[in-house]
């Protein structure tokens, strides 16, 4: 079970830099494994951690960043993030499986209605907030 959990978690690093999916693959699968729903959740958050701070340290190598308008957005997210995670930690293992169910869900159908137009909106939507 080890050599598979390495496996899916260099597999969903690479979705969550690139496409910010990992997640929605991996923690279903941690599931299925048989590890709780909670610590699932609680043990992905360190790989999403790391993998985002390399993803802003590698966007700030490039330049792609616009700080002056992305740290209006950070005194927004932060915040609203801890107040998310503090929540959510209170949550029983039934319901975190039942919304770890809805969202990989709700994203399929996302991907199934139409992927293109999708990121197109959700793109135009986060250069309408931060511009």
């Amino acid at each position: 079970m080890i050599i598979t959990l390495i496996f899916l978690g260099v597999i969903c690093g690479f979705l969550n830099s690139a496409a910010s999916g990992g997640s929605l693959v991996i923690l279903p699968l941690m599931i299925l494994l048989g590890i709780p729903p909670s610590v699932a959740n609680a043990t992905f958050r360190l790989p999403i951690l790391i993998g985002s701070a390399t993803s802003i340290w590698k966007f700030q190598q490039a330049s792609a960043i616009p700080w002056a308008k992305t740290t209006f957005l950070l005194v927004i997210f932060v915040p609203m993030s801890l107040i998310g995670a503090a929540l959510a930690s209170m949550l029983p293992n039934a319901l975190i499986a039942k919304m770890i169910k809805i969202s990989v869900l709700v994203a399929l159908a996302f991907l199934l209605i139409n992927p293109k137009q999708a990121l197109a909106q959700r793109a135009s939507s986060v250069a309408a907030i931060i511009s």
